[in-house]
């Protein structure tokens, strides 16, 4: 499943980040209609501690977030491995 959110906040603290992402809710182009009808309300808040992903996330820009099953033992649901 993919969904489309985009940045509303990003706060910097010492050695991490604290980001919130909103589900795209407005129509203004065809892609952010399909996605808004599809998830037209959500909300992710995440804290960022990998030095390498510092400042990856940018209020303002928007992000797909990808969601796959995973099985307890770390495989992917269905793919065999």
């Amino acid at each position: 499943m993919r969904a489309k959110f985009y940045c509303s906040s990003v706060k910097t603290g010492h050695g991490h980040e604290e980001a919130s992402l909103r589900a795209i809710s407005d129509g203004d182009t065809e892609e952010n209609s399909h996605f808004a009808q599809a998830t037209p309300t959500g909300e992710l808040k995440i804290t960022i501690d990998n030095l390498a992903a510092l400042g990856f996330l940018i209020p303002g820009s928007s992000y797909y977030l990808d969601f796959t099953l995973a099985n307890d033992d770390g495989t992917t649901a269905g793919s065999g491995e």
